[in-house]
């Protein structure tokens, strides 16, 4: 849906939803056209969420150690795994997209992820990759920051008032 209306290809305007989106893509580019980038994005989730979590549990141990606020650790703790998720991994998803759109207008630009990584640093450089990531980490912070709040504050309500959660 991300590459909708652009180009011949994968021309998918008259689509509203995933679902019709996956049979229009299913129907031009066949089983592989729905799979396209799914090596990509694994590359960029497993160390991402690695990333996310390890850094989100470092910082929270130091601030509990240095008697922060609960809040303070949770919202902080969290918005920097945000970011050390997106800045170890943007590349990989700059190259995760380029894959992904590869062939909208009928050409394909590429012949697989090597040779993605290869064009893209060889064309490009190595920092376009890492084009808007200053948007990115802003965003991470201040929506990881709210994730971790939220939940560590619902989980705190379900268990000591409602007796749902153990």
């Amino acid at each position: 849906m991300q590459m909708s209306g652009v180009g011949e290809k994968t021309d998918i305007r008259g689509y509203k939803g995933s679902l019709r989106t996956l049979k229009a893509i299913y129907r031009i580019e066949g089983m592989r056209g729905c799979y396209r980038g799914l090596i990509v994005t694994a590359a960029r989730d497993v160390p991402a969420f690695g990333f996310y979590f390890m850094t989100y549990e470092a910082s929270r141990r130091e601030f509990v150690k240095r008697n922060l606020p609960e809040v303070m650790t949770e919202a902080v703790a969290g918005g920097l795994g945000g970011v050390a998720s997106w800045v170890l991994t943007y590349a990989v998803d700059s190259i995760k997209s380029r894959v992904q759109a590869d062939g909208v207008g009928g050409v394909n630009k590429y012949k697989g992820l090597a040779d993605a990584v290869y064009l893209s640093v060889k064309h490009d450089g190595i920092f376009e990759l890492h084009k808007g990531l200053g948007v990115a980490v802003t965003r991470a912070f201040a929506v990881n920051a709210l994730i971790f709040t939220v939940f560590i504050y619902s989980r705190k309500f379900l268990v000591e008032r409602k007796g749902l959660v153990k």
